[in-house]
């Protein structure tokens, strides 16, 4: 079948259901893309795989919820794959314009626009690759950061605009980052490399065959307009019991946020007492009329987690929905995935999350008394149980922090106090060396206030290769001895608790100084 044929098909099968406009049934007649119809799965599954208007015609052929791409008003070449990737159109009304370019090497990005509220970030991109191979797509990979804040995304959407362009939007999880002004929100993009990738052949199959990649450094820096919004809302669900999809491997649904442009549905995984072969698995989410609402892959993690949480984009669905979560899985050595479980979600019976209010309960011992909020967790001495027995923190006073981000693991703080002879300069002086020692990167030193005497604050960081921790060393020194109070917890757990921590070293007092 050629391209005419192709054409004068879709446009019949349409006809029967839609009444064209005249602006878009031009639009037929100059279409001469190649289109390639293919119901496969790529690596992450919501992508559209198809030339700009084939792709707006076969979401109404094969997924009849969306509408195809209307040349006027709000509704844009992009409005379906946004849709299909669970944005709405709120997002095309709100976004920031930004149309910043550069070219390296063959390849050119160019960022787009994004929008951000309290639930996501979301930032779109058209990338021009001269000597792609025509019949591959590509996934994106590179560093991004809130306001500095480094963040990873959670999901991404393609589409084609010719064979050698490519329009990309990424989806970033923006409650786990708590945004002080909302009226100036910085993001930077710096893309590293673009891989390019075939689909795999096999139909059950989510895997990708990668080909050429291309390595440079594609930056951009941006400033985002935060309109009028929704105010973000949480939800949990009384009944959240586990459902088993193999042997100790169990899944439930934890918590439902809804935000202006797109919602996420949590889903924890719980594979603590799991001693098999690793496992991939994805989800497919399906409305009260088993129509499909999306479908992609668990996050990618670096390290074989325990207990995590993966985040999926819905969009909009009825407040009082009864959905559907199918899981799939594939063991190492399998070929293809397989329906492990269901997973029934009932939103009617979702309740919204109050905000935890905390009070301040009080600490004394011989040396100091201190001020923590009554949800943090203090052990009195940190022992090699916890820590390595050469470790800087053993024997310390042990406050755990519960977990601001999606994350499962906790921030703390430790309190030490070390016999000296050194002043306190040389103490600082001998802290920096030894962060460079153990390739911790020294950011600033200040000076730090606590409830009877100054002394310094010392803000340090290192990661894991996935993930930035920040250490912040608060010291200072009376009765000859240093009190030694460390922060320890990644970079977003630090930029969301930061005040707290500022409190409780205000409320820090040494005892008979």
């Amino acid at each position: 079948m050629n391209d005419k044929e192709f054409d004068k098909l879709i446009k019949s099968k349409l006809q029967e259901e839609k009444q064209i406009p005249k602006n878009i049934n031009q639009l037929f007649s100059e279409f001469g893309m190649e289109v390639k119809m293919k119901e496969k799965n790529s690596k992450k599954y919501n992508y559209f795989k198809m030339a700009p208007i084939a792709a707006s015609l076969m979401i109404v052929t094969f997924f009849g919820g969306c509408t195809f791409a209307h040349v006027n008003g709000r509704e844009t070449i992009i409005s379906p794959l946004l849709r299909q990737m669970g944005i709405n159109s709120k997002y095309e009304e709100n976004k920031t314009e930004f149309n910043e370019e550069t070219k390296k090497e063959g390849v050119n990005i160019k960022i787009l626009d994004g929008a951000i509220d309290d639930t996501s970030l979301i930032i779109g991109y058209e990338i021009q690759i001269d000597n792609n191979d025509y019949d591959n797509w590509i996934e994106i990979e590179g560093e991004y950061k809130i306001n500095n804040i480094t963040v990873k995304p959670i999901n991404h959407s393609i589409d084609k605009l010719s064979d050698t362009s490519y329009i990309y939007y990424q989806v970033f999880d923006a409650s786990e980052i708590k945004i002080e002004n909302k009226e100036n929100v910085k993001i930077n993009a710096t893309i590293r490399s673009i891989k390019e990738y075939k689909e795999s052949e096999t139909l059950d199959s989510v895997e990708a065959i990668y080909g050429k990649e291309h390595n440079n450094i594609w930056s951009f820096e941006e400033n985002i307009v935060v309109n009028n919004i929704e105010k973000s809302k949480i939800y949990e669900f009384e009944d959240s019991s586990n459902k088993k999809t193999i042997e100790n491997v169990y899944l439930s649904v934890t918590e439902y946020m809804t935000g202006s442009y797109t919602n996420i549905l949590k889903i924890k995984t719980d594979k603590s007492n799991y001693e098999g072969d690793d496992f991939k698995k994805y989800y497919k989410v399906l409305d009260e009329n088993n129509k499909e609402i999306c479908m992609c892959l668990e996050e990618d993690r670096q390290y074989d987690e325990r207990v995590y949480t993966d985040r999926l984009i819905l969009g909009n669905v009825n407040e009082n929905s009864k959905i559907k979560v199918e899981v799939y899985l594939k063991m190492s050595n399998d070929k293809s995935f397989k329906k492990v479980s269901t997973i029934l979600v009932d939103l009617s019976k979702k309740i919204e999350k109050k905000e935890i209010v905390t009070n301040l309960k009080e600490y004394i011992s011989k040396e100091y008394r201190l001020k923590y909020k009554d949800t943090w967790i203090l052990t009195e001495k940190l022992d090699t149980t916890k820590v390595g027995p050469n470790s800087r923190y053993l024997g310390a006073l042990n406050l755990e922090i519960p977990s601001t981000t999606n994350s499962n693991y906790t921030s703390s703080l430790y309190v030490k106090i070390e016999d000296t002879n050194k002043e306190l300069d040389e103490y600082v002086d001998n802290r920096i060396k030894q962060n460079k020692n153990e390739n911790i990167e020294n950011k600033s030193i200040n000076t730090a206030n606590f409830k009877n005497l100054t002394g310094y604050e010392i803000v340090s960081e290192t990661t894991d290769g996935e993930e930035i921790y920040t250490y912040v060393d608060f010291v200072t020194k009376a009765n000859r001895k240093i009190y030694n109070i460390t922060f320890f917890g990644s970079e977003k757990e630090y930029n969301n608790i930061k005040s707290d921590i500022k409190d409780f070293i205000g409320n820090f007092e040494i005892i008979n100084k």
